[in-house]
């Protein structure tokens, strides 16, 4: 890495990979500690590469907590009996390229907020979308991301 780092360029901090995870930044920071992720530390904070997000992500210790988050995170829409406004939740599979991943996350931490919640989990040649937020919320998202992000150069 050459120490140039911009928001939005396949580059990610602490907060990003924990966001995309569901994982707790403190988390994350053990998993720098035990060398699961490796990065460079900055003046701004450690940043991580769209290739150093995926090995980590792709370890077999951090696949399983990432997809115990996957879990929860639709075990706790279904548990909360009362909302205070309409909800959804789904999951999303697609089909992503060599190039379309990066671009797929980019996309996602740009959606974040607004009570949009999504984790982000990778399996191969598949990536998958578990989000919650409103109906409207969701089904922009659904549209941004159909039928294949991958192939989209504006994404």
């Amino acid at each position: 890495m050459d120490g140039k780092y911009e928001s939005g360029k396949g580059i990610y901090t602490v907060g990003d990979v924990a966001l995309m995870t569901g994982l707790n930044p403190r988390t994350i920071r053990e998993y720098l500690r035990r060398g699961l992720l490796k990065g460079e530390k900055t003046a701004a904070g450690w940043r991580f590469t769209a290739e150093q997000f995926v090995a980590l992500i792709s370890h077999p210790e951090v696949e399983r907590s990432i997809r115990a988050k996957d879990q929860g995170i639709v075990l706790d829409f279904l548990s909360q009996k009362k909302k205070a406004a309409p909800a959804a939740c789904v999951i999303l599979d697609l089909p992503i390229g060599p190039d379309g991943e990066e671009g797929l996350r980019e996309r996602l931490l740009a959606l974040n907020g607004e009570g949009l919640s999504f984790r982000y989990r990778q399996e191969g040649v598949m990536a998958r979308i578990t989000a919650t937020g409103s109906p409207n919320q969701l089904a922009d998202l659904l549209k941004e991301m159909a039928p294949n992000p991958c192939n989209r150069k504006d994404i």
